[in-house]
């Protein structure tokens, strides 16, 4: 929250670095930085000051879930993914190689896939 409040841009961008490490994600990741800077800082610090009270009880949960997680994720590890999914009712679990944080917007074909795995071609 600091770093949010010191140094806005380079934090932002430092969080898109970690969020797309992909080799081939440089267009992602330059707009990753546009869109994250339209935002200030303030509210930036706010908004990672909120996310520590924000509790979770995962056994309420009683609709089928869909998990899909990049074994690069720097900004949650996939332990703590696996963690969660552990806790769920109704989980079905993958951890995409080769893909950060955001598989979806890395790797929206696996995740396409395993969501019609999932769920069926709706």
């Amino acid at each position: 929250m600091a770093a949010c409040r010191a140094d806005w841009a380079a934090t932002a961008a430092a969080f898109v670095d970690r969020c797309l490490p992909e080799a081939d994600s440089d267009h992602l990741r330059a707009w990753g930085r546009r869109i994250l800077l339209r935002s200030d800082p303030e509210s930036a610090a706010r908004l990672l000051e909120g996310m520590d009270q924000v509790a979770l009880d995962p056994a309420v949960l009683r609709i089928p879930v869909l998990s899909i997680h990049g074994a690069l994720d720097a900004i949650v590890p996939v332990a703590a993914a696996r963690g969660l999914a552990a806790a769920l009712p109704d989980v079905t679990s993958h951890v995409l190689d080769g893909a950060g944080h955001v598989p979806t917007m890395t790797r929206p074909d696996a995740v396409a896939r395993l969501f019609q795995e999932r769920f069926g071609a709706h």
